[in-house]
C-alpha cells in the first residue's frame, strides 16, 4: 500500500490525478482512518490545482461511504474532503447529516456546508447521494 504521507508537495495536475487514481483503487484495503488519512494527504499536495470534475465524482461517494457519526474527528476530515470535491452528491449529503439527530454529526456538516462554494447547478450529470453513481 501507498504511504501517502511521503508524497511530494508540489505535484502538477496529472501527478495529482494519478494520486487520485491511486487512492481509488486502494481504499478498499484500508481501514476508514487510514483511507480518511490517505484521501486528506493527496488534498493537502493540491496546492493550486484542483480536483478534475470526473475524479471528484469518484471520490465523493468513497468518502461517503467513510462517515461514522460515532467518531467526529474522522467526520470532521471527511467534511473537509467533501467540500473539496465539491460535488452535489456531498452537499446533498452533508444538507442530510445536517439534520440526522447527532448533534456531532449535525454541527459539522452545517459548518461544511457553509464552504460549499456551488449548489451543482450546471453540472452535466446528476449523482446519487446514496450510492455515488452517475444516472
Amino acid at each position: 500500500m501507498t504511504d501517502y504521507e511521503r508524497l511530494p508537495h508540489g505535484m502538477d495536475q496529472g501527478e495529482i490525478d494519478d494520486a487520485f487514481r491511486l487512492f481509488l483503487a486502494e481504499h478498499k484495503t484500508m481501514t476508514p482512518t487510514d483511507a480518511v488519512k490517505a484521501i486528506t494527504q493527496v488534498i493537502m499536495r493540491l496546492d493550486y490545482n484542483s480536483v478534475r470534475p470526473d475524479v471528484a465524482q469518484q471520490v465523493t461517494p468513497v468518502l461517503i461511504n467513510l462517515w461514522d457519526d460515532t467518531d467526529a474527528k474522522l467526520c470532521e476530515y471527511i467534511a473537509a474532503a467533501i467540500v473539496t470535491m465539491q460535488r452535489p452528491a456531498g452537499r446533498a449529503f452533508l444538507e442530510k447529516k445536517a439534520t440526522c439527530g447527532s448533534a456531532a454529526s449535525e454541527a459539522i456538516a452545517r459548518s461544511a456546508l457553509t464552504e460549499f462554494t456551488t449548489d451543482g447547478a450546471g453540472d452535466s450529470c446528476t449523482e446519487s447521494a446514496s450510492s455515488g453513481e452517475v444516472q
